[in-house]
């Protein structure tokens, strides 16, 4: 790859032929710019941030826990992180781990056992200091050391658990408790969603979907929404990105009724994917290596492909896209890693045509939710805050709690949860959705974007004021909140 300043003047190519532009789908055509769809808020979370291994524990240990009283169920779950999502059979969690929510700390020592845990061996690490005698970490992180970094209570409570904690928003008692949710790992080459039990402690790298219409999953499981992924999301070396915000949050989903022999082709496709996890013992990484595989031509991964196959097609119909030439098969993808660029789906021109298709879908949903006064535009930034505000009082953007929007169910939220205390003062509608003002708005991005990222980028993807820049990233890095490395920037956490 080679970069250039400025405008370019020489000649533009694109495989091979010259052409005069070239757009993000890498095509000679000018896109649409997807935008955040309103009908898609409040349904994609990024899992708990725990900041502290002292708070895991074996399923063993857990059960004892249990067996000596029972109540410390109520602080105990199993705890289901991307690596167990992506290699183990059953999509199980491999480890358990204690939750004391946004409790106090008299409360939580009512369950004595969790807790003193959690006081011999998440306490020490959060209280480390400087030379100077300051915490190490960023406030309120050492002085509430019983209780998670991010506690995600957005999530929890739109997946009908939030009875747990003790402050909620407005109206959460008619969200009722879901059986299932959709999980993706979030940094993974296999972009391929699992329906899991609703009783986990979801972690960080795991990007989890409220189920509220049974049509999602199938959408999210066909090659559609996967190119989407890749056009969409950002990257980590080679693996592509969920980033709700950018693929979840901008997907032009059905709005087609008909749906139900979809649905039923999701659950013919997750029993057969089920069975062949259980039978050779993998998980959906090995799977799908398999899958992709011309090599690998036994009867189970035939009758897989062909049930994917079925999917992909019925959600093209019902997308009303039966003209495109899909020409299903194994396919070479040239701009995927060497070792991944044949799939078994759709072509090439046919992906191109089908994201064309789904921006331009997106450009119409979102100028109908703008003729229904649903989004602002060119609504003037927000003041930034002051450059001397406490960190002991920043409020946390509640993007970095759900990577998409407050609680589309409930009425707006009569308090704002702060990053782990529990509900404080209404604050002033500002900022944008990352946060209301620089310093929130940069470290939520960070922290949805992982990896080493550009200032540019940075300002670009968080809408933060370039004039905030110098300040806003000087406390962060100060704070531990943000490493910089060789000019790039990444969160700690």
């Amino acid at each position: 790859m080679h970069l250039t300043k400025g405008s370019w003047e020489g000649e533009v190519r694109l495989n091979g032929k010259s052409v005069s532009y070239v757009s993000a789908f890498l095509s000679d055509q000018e896109e649409w710019t997807p935008e955040k769809l309103k009908a898609n808020e409040g349904k994609s979370f990024m899992g708990s941030i725990i900041h502290g291994l002292g708070f895991t524990l074996s399923e063993e240990e857990a059960q004892g826990m249990i067996a000596s009283d029972s109540k410390n169920a109520e602080v105990l779950f199993p705890y289901l992180n991307g690596k167990d999502l992506s290699s183990h059979p059953e999509q199980q969690a491999s480890r358990w781990v204690i939750n004391f929510f946004d409790w106090s700390e008299e409360r939580a020592k009512q369950y004595a056992e969790p807790f003193s845990k959690v006081l011999k061996e998440v306490k020490p690490g959060r209280q480390l200091r400087k030379p100077n005698g300051d915490y190490k970490l960023r406030r309120p992180l050492p002085e509430k050391w019983w209780i998670y970094a991010e506690k995600r209570p957005a999530l929890y409570h739109a997946i009908g658990r939030g009875d747990s904690f003790e402050s909620h928003p407005a109206g959460w008692e008619s969200l009722e408790r879901v059986d299932s949710v959709i999980c993706f790992a979030q940094v993974s080459k296999t972009k391929y969603p699992a329906l899991v039990e609703n009783r986990s402690v979801f972690d960080q790298k795991l990007v989890v979907i409220q189920v509220d219409d049974p049509a999602i999953y199938p959408q999210l499981l066909s090659h559609v929404h996967y190119f989407w992924v890749w056009s969409r999301g950002s990257s980590m070396k080679n693996d592509p990105v969920y980033t709700p915000s950018d693929v979840f949050c901008t997907f032009p989903f059905l709005k087609s009724q008909d749906t139900e022999k979809l649905q039923g082709l999701a659950l013919d496709y997750d029993a057969t994917r089920a069975s062949i996890c259980m039978t050779g013992n993998i998980g959906l990484t090995q799977l799908y290596n398999r899958f992709h595989d011309e090599q690998d031509v036994s009867d189970a991964m035939t009758q897989l492909r062909d049930a994917h196959k079925r999917i992909d097609e019925e959600v093209i119909k019902l997308y009303g896209w039966s003209d495109i030439e899909l020409e299903y098969g194994y396919n070479e993808f040239p701009w995927l890693p060497d070792s991944d660029q044949v799939r078994y789906c759709f072509s090439d021109p046919a992906r191109k045509e089908i994201l064309r298709r789904l921006s331009r879908l997106n450009s119409d949903r979102y100028e109908e939710e703008v003729s229904a006064g649903l989004h602002k535009k060119n609504q003037p930034k927000a003041n930034a805050a002051p450059k001397k505000k406490s960190p002991a009082k920043r409020p946390r953007a509640q993007a970095a709690a759900n990577d998409s929007a407050p609680l589309q169910q409930v009425a707006e939220p009569a308090a704002q949860y702060d990053m782990l205390g529990g509900a404080e003062e209404p604050a002033p509608q500002q900022g944008n959705s990352w946060g209301t003002n620089a310093i929130d708005q940069i470290l939520a991005w960070l922290e949805a974007h992982p990896g080493a990222q550009s200032q540019q980028a940075i300002l670009t993807g968080s809408g933060a004021s370039p004039e905030d820049w110098a300040d806003a990233i000087a406390e962060l890095i100060r704070d531990g909140d943000v490493i910089e490395d060789q000019g790039r920037y990444r969160a700690a956490s």
